[in-house]
């Protein structure tokens, strides 16, 4: 009889050691969440009432982040290339592109449009403590067995800056850029899931990872788009334009 109650004591702790090891690794539950990267012009005028003609070009990534592909940077990007339309239009400019690269505009481009809008994002995510942690694998006998993967727990820097520039097509020179800078913060991160031993870099795809700095980047995204209308008023805009013509004719692209 003693030993009946004793299996029957065993039995709900090797269904839970059993269900532990028999499914491999753990994934994650929690969803991704889609980061909040929108601005939204405060005070848009009549398309092309300024008459003037900007060329875009797509925003494009500088520097060694290796998650550009990735959730959310990868929106980070996105919205904002979509997001410089809409302010444009929304200044009365009318809009050129945008051109995945500068070597994309045609000469009649170049011609057409005295000023070019670019954007370069220059973003690092660094781990400053932490890491990747092994869980070594433990028999309790029987064939029933846990552990053998690893987790990430650690502390994210991020840092950087992005720098807006206005420049003119033919020569490239710019005339008007400015930058704003990451704010410095640590970002606290775990890993829900479960990795295979052996395991580098940082789990970017992972909830626990991801959110959090999808959240950071979101308040940054903010800002930077604020600066970015600001800084292409009207005014600011017709100035620089003034100075085309004599840049063009010192290049030799327009004859004395």
């Amino acid at each position: 009889m003693k030993s009946f109650y004793y299996c029957l004591f065993l039995l709900p702790i090797c269904v839970v050691l059993f269900c532990s090891c028999s499914g491999g690794l753990e994934a994650a539950k929690t969803p991704l969440i889609i980061p909040d990267f929108n601005y939204s012009p405060p005070s848009p005028v009549a398309p092309g009432s300024a008459g003037i003609k900007v060329a875009l070009l797509e925003p494009v990534y500088l520097g060694s982040l290796t998650y550009t592909n990735q959730s959310p940077f990868k929106q980070f990007r996105g919205s904002m290339g979509n997001d410089f339309q809409q302010i444009l239009t929304a200044h009365g400019y009318i809009l050129k592109g945008p051109y995945d690269s500068y070597d994309l505009m045609t000469y009649s481009d170049k011609n057409e449009c005295q000023l070019g809008l670019k954007i370069e994002i220059d973003l690092n995510a660094v781990q400053t403590s932490g890491g990747w942690t092994y869980i070594p694998l433990t028999s309790y006998g029987y064939g029933i067995t846990s552990g053998n993967y690893s987790t990430y727990e650690g502390i994210l820097n991020l840092s950087g800056k992005i720098t807006i520039a206005v420049f003119e097509t033919f020569t490239q020179q710019k005339l008007l850029v400015k930058s704003v800078s990451v704010p410095q913060e640590d970002i606290n991160v775990k890993a829900e899931a479960q990795f295979a031993y052996g395991s580098t870099g940082i789990p970017i795809g992972d909830p626990g990872v991801h959110n959090p700095i999808a959240i950071s980047l979101a308040k940054f995204y903010k800002s930077v788009m604020k600066l970015g209308w600001d800084m292409l008023s009207e005014d600011e805009l017709k100035h620089v334009q003034n100075q085309v013509p004599a840049i063009r004719e010192n290049a030799g692209f327009i004859k004395r």
